[in-house]
Order: structure tokens, then sequence, then C-alpha cells
């Protein structure tokens, strides 16, 4: 079995997005579509995606292969970490943790006066 926890790749600034959860899926996604065809964590994830495929690695193996090659492309990559069981999203660039510390300011829900009361009194009940 070559399957392994789900990764969400982000590409071109999140407008395109790849799913894979197979070693076949991640040599695809490595050998076509990935944006870079050098480094040393790209190397390692597709060397690694082909000794999962003939049986000589472990899938998770593999899994943070991937993610780590992710990290040095500069691609986001969504997926859960198998050590803490938790939803993991790696850094992807300078420019966008940037832009995550100070992201744009939302606009507060605005509830209508009646709706608000009623959840003011809903909330007092429960106390």
């Amino acid at each position: 079995m070559t399957s392994f926890p789900t990764i969400i790749f982000a590409f071109r600034g999140g407008k395109d997005r790849r799913v894979i959860r197979t070693a076949c899926e991640a040599a695809r996604l490595l050998l076509n579509e990935w944006p870079t065809d050098d480094g040393e964590e790209f190397f390692t994830a597709v060397r690694t995606c082909l000794q999962v495929l003939t049986g000589e690695a472990e899938p998770e193996k593999l899994h943070e292969a991937i993610v780590s090659a992710a990290c040095e492309a500069g691609v986001a990559a969504i997926t859960t970490d198998l050590r803490l069981g938790i939803l993991r999203i790696s850094p992807v660039s300078k420019a966008l943790r940037a832009l995550a510390r100070d992201p744009d300011p939302v606009e507060p829900l605005r509830l209508a006066p009646y709706r608000r009361r009623h959840r003011q009194r809903k909330w007092l009940a429960r106390s």
C-alpha cells in the first residue's frame, strides 16, 4: 500500500491546488508539475518516492520528504502532522509570512438589533 495522509498543495498564490494521497500521485506531481526541478529536498523527495514505489521505504517517509520539498520550493502544503496528529500548514515564503502577520482588517459581523438582543437573552439563559 503506497497511500499516506492527504496533502494539499497550493501553487501560484493559491489559485492552483493539487491533492495527493498516494506515491503515484506524488511522482506525477513532482516530475510534471513541480515549480522547480532542483534543490536538495526536491531530489530527496523524488528518491524517496521511487523507494516507496519499489517497496524499499514506508509511505510516511515520503509524506515528510514531499512536505520538506514544498517548503524549499515555496509551495504551501496543508496536511496533518503524523507525530502530533494536528493540521499543519507549511510556511511558504517571507512575503507570505509577512502577509500572515499583518492581514487585511476584517470587518466585524454586524447583527440587527433584534438579533443581538435575542442572542444576548440566549446566552444569559445558559448561565
